[in-house]
């Protein structure tokens, strides 16, 4: 009778035990260390697309700029012309408010440094 009551006594022991690893009320709230390290990098992550985002925005504009002034040059007597006027010492201002042949130059290296 006593071993029975022993047996009885050890199979509730680790009846407890079990229930109280398997039960959810009893876990603790905070997450685990891997989970929180997760997090730090998604938001890490996101942080890093946000600030992306906003450089391409950023260079998206530049290349627009750069385009329209280009075209504004070109659509004034062409890049030729200014190169011309350049090459022959004479320094050209732009016509109608376009831009100069240096400054359109100058857009051109200011371009293509974003493509870096």
């Amino acid at each position: 009778m006593r071993r029975m009551e022993e047996r009885y006594k050890r199979y509730v022991e680790k009846a407890r035990t079990v229930i109280k690893t398997l039960d959810p009320k009893q876990k603790s709230s905070a997450p685990p260390a891997e989970v929180q390290v997760l997090k730090n990098q998604l938001t890490e992550k996101d942080r890093k697309i946000q600030h992306l985002e906003v450089r391409h925005t950023q260079r998206q504009t530049a290349v627009y700029v750069v385009v329209v002034m280009i075209s504004r040059s070109s659509l004034s007597g062409g890049e030729a012309h200014h190169l011309s006027l350049v090459q022959h010492g004479e320094e050209t201002t732009g016509t109608a408010g376009n831009p100069s042949f240096r400054t359109v130059s100058k857009l051109k290296e200011y371009y293509h440094s974003f493509l870096k």
